[in-house]
């Protein structure tokens, strides 16, 4: 019997890349909308990478 694996994406602002300073992180701080634009980005290249819709390199 075969069994799909099991994966849990977790992220925060803090560990995005593109992310310099903690007023990023806060809502009505500076960026903070582009480093949810961002974070969304990194979030959904990891999903399509999970699911295997994309190739690294």
């Amino acid at each position: 019997m075969t069994t799909e694996p099991t994966v849990l994406i977790s992220a925060d602002m803090e560990g995005i890349s593109g992310i310099v300073h903690p007023t990023e992180t806060n809502p009505g701080g500076y960026d903070y909308e582009r480093c949810r634009r961002l974070m969304a980005a990194e979030v959904n290249a990891a999903i399509l990478g999970v699911l295997g819709q994309i190739k690294p390199g």
